[in-house]
């Protein structure tokens, strides 16, 4: 089934994905290029303390007057069947925690009768927040900034059963701030998903994909993030103590150390490259707001903002990570 209109199904569960759709739907509307989306699908995706940026298309799909199903997963038979039958010619898949499986890949070759799942006139496009090949794999906007990357960005790729890599179709690049907060890049990120969006626009009606493969020995997979890992190990420089907290502040849930039975949380602090002879995790003064300076590896980490409740006193001397 192949007409001269192309068709997309688009799927996501995550707010990069609705300002994705969100540019797409406002191109298409500006430019009057030739291509329908023709379904819309929000995964419900499992909120744990770590998950970020869940969102549904349901109201943005409502507005334009685009078909819309939930699913419970994209690998459901549900998910399946509704792709299926929405013909699509390309099927767009955008921030799931999860992999299209291989039916869903094969949805848009089936429907133009292909002997190849990728092609100019059909195929299968997610996005991932790094400049793939580099950054495969899970976290990458904390891990962006855990790593001290200047450069960073937004692939668009064909999507194949291996995480993160098929070939490359579109990449739009940022530079990364020296004080980048995981707050600042993911809106950054967001907004370069809908200029991706709107770039694939008439790509995509005009059935003119195209991409290139990525280069196998570019490759680097940065593992998934557990709430464990926001935990500070002040024996670290002052500099990877920085990083951390910044990596992890909303939507991220935070850097943290353990003080007198509580867990503290981090969402705003200053590295200072002056050591002050004390054991790391050592509270070496105050600030003048009564917030907690407490020495590293190779200086001091000031905090200024913190989850703690006006009546916590932090002392000076007392050591913080104590069981």
């Amino acid at each position: 089934m192949n007409d001269s209109l192309p068709r997309v199904a688009f799927i996501s569960g995550h707010e990069f994905g609705c300002m994705c759709l969100s540019a797409m739907i406002a191109c298409l509307n500006q430019d009057g290029h030739n291509l329908s989306i023709g379904l819309a699908v929000s995964v419900r995706q499992k909120t744990t303390i770590a998950t970020t940026g869940v969102a549904t298309l349901e109201s943005l799909a409502e507005a334009h007057e685009i078909p819309h199903r939930f699913v419970e997963s994209v690998k459901s038979e549900s998910a399946v069947g509704i792709v299926a039958e929405a013909f699509p010619d390309y099927v767009m898949v955008i921030g799931l925690s999860e992999l299209a499986p291989t039916s869903i890949l094969d949805a848009p070759m089936t429907t133009v009768g292909a002997s190849r799942r990728h092609g100019s006139g059909h195929g299968v496009i997610g996005m991932h927040p790094t400049l793939l090949p580099e950054g495969r794999g899970r976290a990458p906007i904390p891990w962006t900034i855990i790593k001290g990357l200047r450069t960073s960005g937004v692939t668009a790729f064909l999507l194949e059963e291996e995480p993160d890599a098929g070939g490359i179709v579109l990449q739009r690049k940022l530079l990364v701030g020296e004080r980048e907060t995981a707050t600042t890049l993911f809106k950054r990120m967001g907004r370069i998903h809908g200029e991706l969006g709107r770039a694939l626009v008439p790509l995509l009606a005009e059935r003119r994909l195209t991409w290139v493969e990525q280069s196998q020995n570019a490759v680097s997979v940065w593992p998934r993030r557990t709430r464990e890992d926001g935990l500070i190990d002040f024996s670290d420089s002052v500099t990877a103590v920085d990083r951390l907290i910044r990596a992890l502040t909303p939507p991220y849930p935070g850097a943290y150390f353990h003080y007198r039975g509580m867990t503290v949380v981090i969402h705003e602090a200053y590295p200072i490259q002056q050591p002050c002879g004390l054991p790391p995790g050592t509270i070496a003064r105050l600030t003048r707001h009564g917030a907690p300076i407490i020495s590293c590896g190779d200086g001091v980490i000031e905090c200024r903002e913190l989850n703690v409740s006006d009546a916590t006193t932090f002392l000076p001397g007392e050591v913080v990570n104590v069981s």
